[in-house]
């Protein structure tokens, strides 16, 4: 359980006590774990609970004080219990957020084993608490679906650091504590003390009066509902087992019927025998059959807890170091193992409910704080009319699945479980990325008129599709779309579009756990040739790192990806892989005009260079007597302002150039497009761009 990453500190060892009877638990595990079953079973009141589990483990860990903060809904962490310090501190001493050794082991959601507490940068003292005496000093997090409710410290008065196993005890007492405080009926996540029927007053307050509430649109549309709550945490009641063979086998058997419930949903007929959500699905299956995640599991097991917590323990775990990734695309892919983690809880428990909602209504609005695409594809499409999540990004496999179901989404929508209820009446307009709740009959009927608008222009547009596409001043002009997916391709017919001005080769790569072979890849530009016809394809090769990550090519950190080795500098670098597309892209477009366009070209010398590799690709086909294309032009994305200087050179040897204005006006403007401080501060029809492409 314990990180690397962590922090254990050795500074000021002097006279460290390190004998073997301090260095040890005075207790294994196991029964560690059933005297803590003991406490957990008792009747006794939640705050007495906490207290005995603090005497409990201070005394089988030989540590001279066990205490127990939990997180408040301020970001501070106050002293709930503890053996050892000044009993009067209890629910008196709060730790405001950012400061001092809790505070930094909650925001960091990692263990801290310090021999000199007080050597720490993060150390701040606590004279009510009457902790001056103790120097050494092990504190771990107590998490809950990988986010900090609290953090659970031992500490001694030699100094010493705390053995491997006493982090792996503190650890499991920690995880059971998880579960205590989550399934408290006195003890909210937010670690406030209430009556047994009472709500912390901030739920209450904001539930009844209509709100509007902001976020990111994934998936175009008005949705117009009742809200589902979707619910994923698995209540886990069974925590400590004595049969550790039963358990084994309970958690292969489990393994086995997760497998098979993916395996089933792909070959569900409704489900299309291609597209990005059967890619995600499969991706899926392969993280199922995982090795690693399987034996962690089973390690776990040997601990004396049940399979239920095992998995829990292993989730907690990968969901803490992946928190920590600065990658995108590996953060990204925490939500869909936390998917599977908690479609494994629900076979092991029998509880194979999704939702708060037993039976979901015709106009479901679903909302979660999270949800993996696998979980979305559970649900009944034809009742689903809405998804609203407080987590996620545009990009997320979720919100793939989503604009490939045509449900309108909307996502990052903050603190949304502060104001909503199961049963709301609620309004999506993914338009703009809002969220109405508990509209007012005024706003319903707004937005019931702005719906049926929407169908209307919907249908004044498909009126208009097949009509040729002319400016002002009479000037036809060719309207294309960009493209990348599958999806793309089988709604490319409702477009009107006379083709494809883009196609993102890349995108498809991001949905895939392992680059695929030659013959794939020309699956896939051959699909866009076969939908298409006679009407243009632009392809543009691989525009490979910045932000788009993928998780088969190692890449070292940089400090502006944006500007570093992206694009054709990767091309240009990894030959092979290059040579892989360019091949694959020639072979499919045999018989058809083939456009090739290389992205973020700083120099001609770059342009050259891919030219040479095309033209080689060329030579070995007409040596090997294959089919090949009717033409190839070859071109290159205008987004680097450096280019613009050798234009009249590049013109005499390239067929065509596009503007890629995403990349040109975020490095003329030097202004990260991402930013959402600059967001809208400089605008793309100014004077500088316009004369720039004049």
């Amino acid at each position: 359980m314990s990180d690397t990453s962590d922090q254990t500190s050795t500074s000021n060892l002097k006279n460290v006590d390190q004998s073997p009877a301090q260095a040890s638990a005075k207790l294994g595990p196991q029964q560690i774990l059933r005297n803590l079953r003991e406490i957990m079973a008792s009747d006794a009141a939640d705050q007495d609970r906490l207290d005995q589990i603090t005497i409990l483990v201070s005394s089988n860990m030989e540590a001279e004080v066990c205490s127990i903060y939990l997180v408040l809904d301020t970001g501070e962490l106050e002293l709930f219990a503890t053996e050892g310090l000044n009993k009067d501190a209890v629910h008196n001493t709060k730790m405001p957020k950012g400061q001092g050794l809790v505070s930094f082991i909650a925001q960091t959601a990692r263990h801290l084993n310090l021999a000199n507490a007080r050597s720490h940068d993060n150390f701040v003292y606590l004279p009510e608490t009457g902790e001056e005496v103790y120097h050494s000093f092990l504190g771990v997090p107590i998490l809950k679906h990988g986010i900090s409710i609290g953090v659970l410290v031992v500490q001694n008065k030699s100094m010493r650091i705390y053995s491997e196993e006493e982090c792996e005890v503190l650890y499991t007492v920690s995880m059971l504590l998880a579960e205590v405080i989550s399934t408290s009926k006195s003890i909210s996540l937010s670690g406030l003390i209430t009556g047994k029927n009472e709500k912390p007053e901030l739920i209450d307050a904001s539930h009844s009066m209509p709100v509007n509430l902001n976020g990111i649109s994934f998936s175009n549309g008005i949705a117009i509902g009742r809200v589902v709550l979707h619910e994923p945490r698995i209540i886990i009641t069974n925590l400590i087992s004595d049969d550790i063979e039963t358990e084994h086998k309970r958690l292969n058997q489990a393994i086995h019927s997760l497998r098979k419930s993916i395996s089933d949903t792909l070959e569900r007929p409704d489900l299309s025998r291609t597209g990005e959500h059967r890619d995600i699905l499969e991706t899926y299956l392969m993280f199922a059959n995982d090795r690693g995640w399987k034996r962690r599991m089973h390690e776990a097991l040997n601990k004396g807890t049940t399979a239920e917590i095992a998995v829990e323990k292993v989730q907690i775990a990968t969901h803490a170091r992946m928190l920590r990734q600065p990658d995108p695309y590996l953060r990204e892919r925490l939500h869909d193992l936390d998917d599977l983690g908690n479609r494994l809880l629900r076979i092991l428990t029998n509880n194979q409910a999704t939702s708060v909602a037993s039976v979901l209504p015709e106009d479901t609005i679903l909302v979660a704080r999270n949800i993996g695409p696998a979980e979305l594809l559970d649900y009944d499409e034809a009742k689903l009319k809405g998804l609203v999540l407080e987590e996620g990004a545009a990009n997320s496999h979720v919100g793939i699945v989503a604009r490939a179901l045509g449900i309108p989404a909307i996502g990052g929508v903050s603190d949304i479980f502060n104001y909503i209820e199961q049963d709301d009446n609620a309004i999506i307009d993914a338009e703009t990325g809002d969220l109405y709740l508990r509209p007012s009959n005024d706003v319903l009927a707004a937005f019931i008129d702005k719906q049926a608008l929407l169908a209307e222009t919907q249908q004044e547009y498909a009126k208009l599709r097949d009509l040729p596409a002319k400016s002002i001043d009479q000037q036809i002009v060719n309207l294309m779309i960009n493209a990348g997916l599958d999806a793309d391709l089988n709604h490319f017919d409702e477009s009107g579009a006379t083709g494809i001005g883009l196609f993102r080769t890349e995108v498809q790569l991001m949905l895939l756990s392992k680059y695929p072979g030659k013959d794939a890849l020309e699956a896939n530009y051959k699909k866009a040739f076969d939908t298409l016809g006679n009407k243009k394809i632009t392809f543009r090769t691989f525009d490979v790192g910045g932000d788009k990550v993928l998780p088969y090519i190692r890449r070292t950190k940089e400090e502006n990806p944006a500007l570093g080795w992206r694009a054709i500098r990767m091309a240009l670098d990894r030959p092979a892989l290059f040579r892989h597309q360019l091949r694959a892209l020639l072979r499919a477009g045999r018989g058809h005009e083939l456009n090739i366009m290389f992205p973020m070209v700083a120099d001609i010398s770059e342009f050259r260079a891919a030219k040479q590799h095309v033209l080689s690709e060329l030579e070995i086909l007409k040596k090997k007597n294959i089919g090949m294309p009717n033409k190839v032009n070859l071109g290159v994305m205008i987004e680097v302002p450096s280019l613009l200087w050798q234009l009249p050179i590049l013109f005499k040897e390239a067929d065509f150039a596009s503007i890629g204005s995403n990349d040109l006006f975020q490095f003329t403007y030097a202004a990260d497009r991402g930013h959402a401080l600059l967001h809208g501060r400089y605008h793309s029809l100014t004077t500088p761009m316009l004369s720039m492409l004049r």
